[in-house]
């Protein structure tokens, strides 16, 4: 066992910045205590979040000297660790996912091949948290790519970053799980081939299991690719009851009644030589070029299962990628493969928008509910809750909310409505109520409620 004493030096002294720390964390510790009075959240929630911003300006100062100290070896010698993230795991007593991104984070603001992050950290554009994403975004993309079709990693590396600032700017609740999202399709984009090798490996690698304990209850675990995870998620929401505001029934729970009755359909209906209803229902946007690829596609390959794997570019140099992946409506790819097994029996429809704006055709004023191909293209734009603050739950599980009221002259149209999750659909009509109670009477009450769109008289329903 060794014991390891750092050498004297200006570090072992009493240092001023950190006596002045000391003294201003005591004054912002001290204007937390106590009860929040009544009215006062928003104010709270406006020093948590300064005071949150000032803590990353101070680890992003920190994280700097640290990757110096790597690149020189003196953080081996003085603080035992060889690896940034190793220090960080230990002397920050973080989790080591977490240490990585920041080391990663360190060392592109060290060595400045992260100039687009470094630029949005100063502008106060990204979160300490949002540039570590970037950071680990891009280096797992570099590492991903298809080094004969991109041999040029750090051209890649600048690709994958500007794209992900750039969406971080023009979206500005893009949350680390959405700038993680974005980093893979940006990948899949630029290495078009990559879809149909990862729903290959996968299914090459699927698999169910089946595990019965000694008192007769069983666990089920079962494992494949993208595709057919659309095809299972899509069964069980047809078989999934509507939740009941007053029933006490999990998700977990409901999500098992939805398989069991699913098994129950398929047990009773074998060697039925037609579905006994209406099919599960899976919207995927396929660019029209894209789609034209798919009918006149040869398949040389062999199929398994009713699945034509895509054939290798470097055998057809002069193919092209087409218009863009297809996607599901949460924004998660599908291989081209898995769109060509369930075109013949698929249902098609056009979205159709116009040229002038860019925007899709409404249906105007005739009617307040949203038909489903009027939301398929309301959401084409989206894939999770368009909440102004950000919100991860996907589209699929997001109700069409009137972006101005249809009660307050609103359209029913593509540009006029958006996805929001329940929670937020019922949050944005509860503020605008409050907004409009205080205006009627004076109190400044609606006045704490954050400015939105305009509100609706009655309470909101899965159309908004």
């Amino acid at each position: 066992m060794t014991d390891h004493t750092a050498a004297p030096g200006a570090g072992t002294a009493p240092d001023a910045a950190v006596a002045a720390l000391d003294a201003a964390a005591e004054q912002v510790i001290a204007s937390f205590g106590g009860e929040i009075p009544f009215g006062a959240a928003a104010g709270v929630l406006e020093r948590i979040e300064a005071v949150h911003a000032k803590i990353d300006e101070l680890t992003v100062a920190m994280l700097a000297p640290l990757a110096r100290m790597e690149a020189s070896g003196e953080l081996l010698e003085e603080g035992g660790q060889k690896n940034a993230d190793a220090y960080l795991t230990h002397a920050w007593g973080i989790h080591s996912d977490e240490a990585k991104r920041l080391a990663l984070l360190a060392t592109g603001l060290h060595t400045g091949s992260l100039p687009d992050t470094a630029q949005a950290l100063a502008e106060g554009v990204l979160t300490l948290g949002e540039a570590a994403a970037i950071a680990s975004g891009v280096e797992r993309e570099v590492k991903k790519r298809d080094q004969k079709a991109r041999p040029d990693a750090e051209r890649y590396r600048s690709v994958i970053e500007t794209g992900l600032v750039g969406a971080k700017r023009e979206r500005e609740a893009m949350s680390v799980q959405s700038l993680t999202r974005t980093a893979n399709a940006l990948g899949l984009e630029l290495n078009p081939e990559r879809p149909e090798k990862n729903e290959e490996a996968a299914f090459a690698e699927r698999g169910a299991r089946l595990r019965r304990t000694f008192e007769g209850t069983f666990q089920f675990e079962a494992w494949g690719p993208a595709g057919d995870a659309e095809r299972l998620q899509a069964a069980l929401d047809s078989y999934t009851a509507p939740y009941d505001g007053d029933a006490l029934t999990s998700k977990y729970a409901r999500t098992y009644d939805a398989l069991m009755a699913a098994m129950a359909m398929a047990h009773g209906h074998h060697g039925c030589g037609a579905a006994p209803g209406v099919k599960a229902v899976i919207n995927i946007t396929v660019p029209l070029s894209t789609f034209m690829d798919l009918n006149n596609h040869t398949p040389n390959q062999p199929q398994d299962r009713g699945r034509v794997w895509a054939q290798d570019p470097s055998e057809n140099p002069d193919a092209d990628a087409g218009g863009g992946p297809a996607r599901t409506q949460d924004g998660n790819v599908v291989a081209a493969s898995i769109v060509r097994a369930m075109a013949p029996e698929a249902q098609l429809r056009r979205l159709v928008f116009d040229d002038r704006t860019g925007l899709p055709v409404d249906l105007g004023r005739a009617q307040r509910l949203a038909p489903g191909y009027l939301r398929t293209l309301a959401f084409a734009e989206h894939s999770t809750c368009a909440w102004d603050g950000g919100c991860d739950v996907p589209v699929s599980r997001c109700e069409a909310d009137h972006i101005t009221e249809f009660s307050h002259g609103g359209t029913t149209s593509a540009a006029n409505l958006q996805p929001l999750c329940s929670v937020h659909n019922r949050l944005k009509y509860r503020r605008n109520t409050r907004h409009r109670a205080g205006k009627k009477t004076g109190t400044g009450t609606g006045a704490k409620a954050p400015p939105g769109p305009p509100g609706a008289a009655g309470p909101p329903d899965s159309t908004g």
